[in-house]
């Protein structure tokens, strides 16, 4: 169960300009994926309209119709058990040590 016997973790390359993380033993999760994309992701190819006339407060305290853009997206989002986020959405990844233990755990195949 621990991240360097999972297939979805890797090291950074010893080339890597991520000198910290490399030096550190950190190593990336693949299973997580960044916010944005998940989102983006889930009404590519769609003609659902784009969002950026909506008016939010007309939803009050329940969530968006599932047939509609934002509801689209947030079923998208509701089906991942973690994302990463950055202050961008140019890039994020997660970083763990090698004995991190996570629920997304799948163990590596072959040599």
């Amino acid at each position: 169960m621990r991240c360097d016997q999972c297939r979805h973790w890797a090291r950074n390359e010893p080339d890597s300009f991520v000198i910290y993380e490399r030096w550190s033993g950190l190593g990336r999760c693949l299973a997580v994926k960044e916010r944005w994309r998940v989102l983006d992701n889930a009404t590519r190819d769609r003609e659902l309209g784009w969002a950026d006339d909506t008016d939010w407060d007309e939803f009050g305290d329940q969530p968006p119709p599932e047939n509609t853009w934002e509801g689209v997206r947030l079923a998208a989002l509701k089906k991942e058990m973690a994302v990463v986020q950055d202050g961008s959405d140019y890039h994020a990844e997660l970083l763990t040590r090698p004995d991190f233990y996570c629920a997304l755990y799948s163990e590596r195949t072959g040599a």
